[in-house]
């Protein structure tokens, strides 16, 4: 039997009080870009460093008309050198991101029942999202025997129970990324799914206890791949994690034989994805917090 939100009332409906009714959460986050200096340097710069990764070609080369003798070069490595150092301000960009983007999907986790659909699962994460001023910029979301597959699109299947649930899922807000993956059992857990992400959890944990300012990332791979070994699981990937910030995935990578992270680094971590192949239950099971 189909959930009632999803049969008789858009997908952007909440439960009340013995009926649905329209939200009316009004955005919680809007921001204005900060507006250019209307000053102009006494001493004309003669270079200017550029990340180009966003533009067209024919972009780059109006900027490059329209500065005149002004020499453009790439910059794209060095500004990303730069951004692994978050301000404060960053920090709290990217907790307010990660904050609308958990939201949203604890929305999503709270109308899935035996009957609804991946799509209107993901119809209500996008919905509660756009709510809170988020833009939407990857939505994986798989039930059963689909939670297994690595980039799972949402589909027509509905959720029974017993079912594994997976979730990865993105979105920016004032143009600052966040990421998460979850796991969730549609009922009771069985002791052996409970079993590996509890081991999951407690890799996570473990490489979260080793990042610090100057730690090697290639320790805090270790200490990961450590803790699952410890708990019989194998399938650690090449890299747990990254930075964070204006792209989703930034340096430092977490990975065997990376460099050391730099002091203020923002990292996600993900411990990482087992996956467990079972008819109707199973898949990637992972833990994966936004930001730390």
């Amino acid at each position: 039997m189909g959930h009632p939100a999803s049969r008789s009332q858009p997908i952007g409906w909440r439960r009340g009080r013995g009926r649905y009714s329209a939200s009316s959460r009004a955005p919680r986050y809007m921001s204005t870009p900060p507006q250019p200096s209307r000053q102009r340097d006494m001493n004309p710069m003669r270079r200017i460093a550029l990340d180009s990764s966003g533009l067209t070609i024919q972009g780059v080369e109006a900027m490059e008309r329209s500065l005149g003798d002004v020499e453009v070069v790439e910059g794209l490595g060095l500004l990303r050198e730069m951004r692994m150092v978050k301000t404060p301000v960053e920090v709290e960009m990217l907790r307010r991101a990660t904050e609308v983007l958990e939201k949203a999907m604890e929305d999503a986790l709270e109308i899935i029942s035996s009957g609804v659909s991946e799509v209107e699962a993901s119809g209500m994460f996008r919905y509660s999202l756009a709510s809170d001023g988020g833009v939407e910029t990857l939505t994986l979301l798989g039930f059963g025997e689909r939670s297994s597959y690595p980039n799972p699109i949402p589909s027509t299947l509905e959720a029974a129970r017993g079912d594994v649930i997976r979730l990865r899922l993105g979105c920016t807000l004032s143009h600052y990324h966040s990421r998460v993956s979850r796991t969730a059992i549609l009922g009771r857990p069985r002791k052996e799914l409970r079993g590996v992400w509890e081991t999951i959890l407690s890799a996570q944990d473990a490489a979260l206890e080793a990042l610090e300012p100057g730690a090697s990332a290639s320790d805090v791979y270790g200490r990961a791949e450590r803790a699952l070994r410890e708990g019989g699981l194998r399938g650690l990937g090449l890299s747990i994690g990254s930075g964070i910030g204006l792209e989703a995935y930034e340096p430092p990578r977490i990975g065997r034989g990376r460099a050391p992270g730099g002091d203020g680094d923002i990292h996600r971590c993900q411990i990482p994805q087992i996956r467990l192949l079972r008819r109707r239950v199973g898949g990637h099971l992972s833990h994966h917090r936004g930001w730390s």
